[in-house]
């Protein structure tokens, strides 16, 4: 059995900083063959947006836009259902798999 990693992000394009923490931390577990899954709650939910995370850059940081689909590719990256929905966002406007908070 692989060894996992759970990250939750919870913060949302008004701090880049966490996105790339979460990011950085999940593209190292991919790289070092962890399984990796991603939550996306609270403000972070609007990331499952197409080309939320793109619009998005860090000073002195990898592009985020591309580790984020270094994640969804390699790994797991899941929406919390409820956060989703406070916030209006719809399963057709999203590709990424959705889960209970």
């Amino acid at each position: 059995m692989a060894k996992q990693i759970v990250i939750k992000l919870i913060s949302g394009k008004e701090d880049p900083e966490r996105l790339s923490g979460a990011l950085s931390v999940a593209s190292s577990a991919i790289a070092s063959g962890l399984d990796v899954s991603l939550w996306l709650t609270s403000e972070a939910s609007w990331f499952a947006l197409p080309g939320r995370v793109e619009e998005l850059s860090l000073a002195h940081s990898p592009d985020l836009g591309e580790l984020f689909q270094l994640v969804v590719d390699n790994g797991r990256v899941t929406l919390c259902t409820q956060c989703a929905a406070r916030r209006g966002i719809t399963e057709d406007e999203v590709q990424l798999l959705l889960g209970g908070n």
